[in-house]
C-alpha cells in the first residue's frame, strides 16, 4: 500500500500543534513556582492613604529582597509565556502577557506601588493562564477564551497608581540603604536543588547507616546511656530530613478557579479556606492539585444551581464552596464541601444505566453511595449535552485515578439531595516518623503507633478466661478485656499452640474500649521512620494489617492498629 503523502501545510500544521503541546505541558509546570511567588508578595500590599514617603515607611524591615525576587519569577513566566505564544500565534494569550508583565515591571521599578486590586490582578495570573492552557490543549487555539474583564482590571490598576505616585518612583534601594539589586545579602536563606529520587535515595542510606552504628555499638556493649543519646540525635535528624522535602500547600488558584467559573456559568459562588494545617511533598501535591481542580470545577458546575433555583428552593442566591486542608501522622486530608443541590442517586443511576456504564440488574443491589460514586466511571456525565465546561464525561474519573490509583489514597463522598455534597480525599502518608511499641523475638520485630491510654501487663495465667468459640478474656484489677496471643496469627505454623503464660502483655484502652495483645517480647518505644511506599511481601493474607515498615535489623513491620483490632 502506498504512503499516504501529506501535505506541507498539513506537516506544519501537525508540528504546530505538538509545539502548542509543549508549551502548555512546560507552562503547566511553572504555575506551582508562579504561586509561590505570588503568595510571597502578600506582605506588601499597601492599601493605606498613599504618599511615596508613607510606602516607604510601611516597607520598611520587610524582607525586600523577597519581594523584588517574587516580582522576577512573575515576570520571568509571563514573559516567557508572551514570547512563546507570539511564535504559536496564541494572540490572546500573548495580549494578556503583555498587558500584565507591563504591571509587574512597573512593580519592580518602583513606578507603581501594589494595593489589593494590583495584587488581586497578579493572584488571577495562574487562573487565567489556566484557561488559555486548557483552551490550546483541546483546540490548538485560544480564540474561545475571553480576557476583556482582566485586561479592563490590568489598565484600571496601572492608571489608578500611576495618578497616585504622580510621577514619582520607589527607590527600593534607598529603603534600607543599600542596592538589593546588586548586593548580595548574605545573610539571606540561600536553597539548593535536588531531585526527589536523590533525596530518598540519600535518606534511605542515612537511615541504613544510622540503625548500623546503633546495631555495632550495641554488640560491642556500649553503655546504654550513650546509646540512647546517640540515636536520639540521629532521630532528630531524621526529622528535620523528612521535613525538608515538604512544602507549605498554596491553595490561592482555588477560590479564583472558583469565582471565574461560576461568572462564566452565571452563577454567584463564595470560596472559603476554612483550614490549611498541613504541609506535603511537592510529588504528592502534584497529584492532588490535578485531582481538587477537577473537584473545585465539578463543584461549581454540578452543585452549585443557578441564583434563581437556589432562591426556589429557599437558599441564598450565593453558593457557598469550603476547603480544608488538613493532616495526621497517617494520611493528608482534602475536605470540599458545597452548599447544592447535592447528588442525586436516581438521577445518577437512570443515567449510568442510559449510557451502558452498569446493567439495570445491578443497580438494583447498590446502595444510595455506590451509586453515588458511579460519578467516577470513565465517560460518566448526567448531562445530556456538551459544553466548553462539562458533559463531555472526563473529570471525576481523573480524581479516582489521581488520589487511589496513583496515590494509594480512599475518596469519601457524603451527599445529601437537596443540602450539598462533601468529597473527603484520604492520601496516606509515603513516609512518616511516630513513636512506637517494638516487640518481637529474634526472627520478627513488629511495632504498633503508641497510642492513649497504653499499659504494659504479664499474663497470668490465672487471670486468663477463655471463652467457648471467642477470644480469651483477661481479668486485670481494672477489669477485663478481650486478648489476643498475637504471634500465632502472624505465624501460625511456627507458634501454633505457642502458651500465653507469664509472655508480655501490650494492652490499649480503657473500659470497654480496652483489649490487649500478646507478644514474645517488648523492647520498649522507639521513634520509626515509618515507609509506606514498598511493595513488601505481606506476612498474612490480609494486606490491611501492614500499616508500613521501618529500616531495622532485622526489618520492623508496623502493624495497624486499627485493623488489629478487627482481630479480636
Amino acid at each position: 500500500m502506498d504512503d499516504i503523502e501529506v501535505s506541507p501545510e498539513q506537516e506544519a500544521l501537525e508540528e504546530r500543534n505538538s509545539l502548542i503541546g509543549d508549551f502548555c505541558r512546560e507552562t503547566e509546570e511553572s504555575l506551582d513556582a508562579l504561586e509561590q511567588a505570588i503568595a510571597a508578595l502578600h506582605p506588601f500590599v499597601f492599601d493605606m492613604h498613599f504618599s511615596i514617603g508613607d510606602y516607604v515607611h510601611f516597607l520598611h524591615g520587610k524582607d525586600l529582597p523577597t519581594m523584588l525576587e517574587s516580582l522576577r519569577v512573575v515576570n520571568r513566566l509571563v514573559h516567557t509565556v508572551k514570547g512563546v505564544s507570539s511564535f504559536l500565534d496564541l494572540t490572546r494569550v500573548n495580549t494578556y502577557c503583555h498587558a500584565v508583565e507591563d504591571l509587574t515591571i512597573g512593580l519592580t521599578r518602583g513606578q507603581i506601588y501594589m494595593d489589593s486590586a494590583t495584587y488581586g490582578v497578579i493572584v488571577a495570573i495562574p487562573v487565567v493562564l489556566n484557561r488559555f492552557l486548557e483552551a490550546a490543549r483541546s483546540l490548538h487555539s485560544d480564540e474561545s477564551v475571553s480576557v476583556e474583564a482582566e485586561l479592563a482590571a490590568v489598565q484600571s490598576c496601572r492608571e489608578t497608581l500611576m495618578a497616585r505616585m504622580g510621577g514619582g518612583v520607589i527607590h527600593y534601594d534607598e529603603v534600607e540603604g543599600k542596592d538589593l539589586g546588586r548586593i548580595r545579602d548574605f545573610k539571606r536563606d540561600l536553597r539548593v536543588n535536588i531531585q526527589l529520587a536523590t533525596y530518598d535515595n540519600l535518606l534511605h542510606d542515612y537511615q541504613a547507616f544510622s540503625q548500623d552504628i546503633l546495631q555495632t555499638m550495641k554488640a560491642s556493649h556500649t553503655d546504654m546511656a550513650v546509646i540512647q543519646r546517640i540515636e536520639k540525635g540521629l532521630t532528630e535528624h531524621l526529622e528535620q530530613l523528612l521535613l525538608a522535602s515538604r512544602g507549605e500547600i498554596v491553595l490561592s488558584r482555588y477560590p479564583r478557579l472558583a469565582t471565574d467559573l461560576a461568572a462564566h456559568l452565571g452563577k454567584k459562588v463564595s470560596f472559603s479556606i476554612r483550614r490549611n494545617e498541613a504541609w506535603a511533598r511537592p510529588d504528592i501535591w502534584d497529584r492532588c492539585h490535578n485531582a481538587l481542580v477537577h473537584m473545585v470545577r465539578n463543584a461549581v458546575d454540578h452543585g452549585i444551581e443557578l441564583p434563581e433555583e437556589r432562591t426556589a428552593a429557599g437558599k441564598g442566591p450565593e453558593g457557598n464552596i469550603a476547603l480544608e486542608v488538613y493532616e495526621d501522622f497517617r494520611n493528608l486530608y482534602l475536605m470540599l464541601e458545597d452548599d447544592g443541590k447535592g447528588i442525586d442517586p436516581q438521577q445518577v443511576g437512570k443515567s449510568a444505566v442510559e449510557k451502558g456504564v452498569i446493567r439495570a440488574e445491578q443497580l438494583a443491589g447498590m446502595d444510595d453511595e455506590e451509586i453515588q460514586r458511579l460519578i467516577f466511571h470513565s465517560g460518566f456525565s448526567t448531562r445530556r449535552e456538551t459544553s466548553d465546561v462539562s458533559g463531555r464525561g472526563v473529570g471525576m474519573d481523573a480524581v479516582l485515578k489521581e488520589i487511589e490509583s496513583h496515590l494509594n489514597g480512599r475518596v469519601h463522598i457524603d451527599s445529601k439531595v437537596g443540602r450539598g455534597t462533601r468529597f473527603t480525599l484520604e492520601i496516606p502518608k509515603m513516609e512518616t516518623l511516630s513513636e512506637c511499641i517494638c516487640f518481637g523475638d529474634t526472627r520478627h520485630r513488629y511495632a504498633i503507633p503508641v497510642v492513649a491510654d497504653l499499659r504494659y501487663l504479664e499474663c497470668e495465667p490465672q487471670r486468663v478466661k477463655p471463652v467457648l468459640g471467642g477470644t480469651s478474656m483477661y481479668v486485670s484489677d481494672s477489669g477485663e478485656f478481650p486478648l489476643l496471643n498475637l504471634f500465632p496469627q502472624l505465624h501460625p505454623d511456627e507458634y501454633a499452640g505457642m502458651s500465653m503464660n507469664l509472655l508480655p502483655i501490650i494492652q490499649i484502652g480503657r473500659g470497654e474500649e480496652a483489649m490487649g495483645f500478646v507478644v514474645p517480647q517488648i523492647y520498649g518505644q522507639e521513634r520509626i521512620k515509618i515507609d509506606r511506599r514498598r511493595n513488601l511481601r505481606r506476612l498474612t493474607r490480609d494486606d490491611g494489617l501492614i500499616f508500613g515498615y521501618g529500616l531495622t535489623d532485622p526489618i520492623t513491620m508496623v502493624l495497624d492498629l486499627d485493623f488489629l483490632k478487627t482481630m479480636i
